[in-house]
């Protein structure tokens, strides 16, 4: 990932969970799959991205 090599994520997993999320919610049809994907994002993702606006603003802008 060029994030990564940029220095800009630190949690690979999380990233590819997140990913990997993104990718079963537009073929999910399963309640259970989607109320873990709403989980997942609450709790990991939305920080995950806040993480990543700051490291940007600060580094990059």
């Amino acid at each position: 990932m060029e994030l990564i090599k940029a220095g800009l994520i630190d949690d690979e997993e999380t990233w590819l969970s997140a990913l990997q999320s993104k990718n079963n919610v537009s073929h999910s049809y399963n309640k259970e799959m989607a109320n873990d994907i709403i989980e997942k994002t609450k709790q990991k993702y939305v920080t995950m991205f806040s993480d990543l606006k700051e490291k940007i603003e600060r580094s990059w802008l």
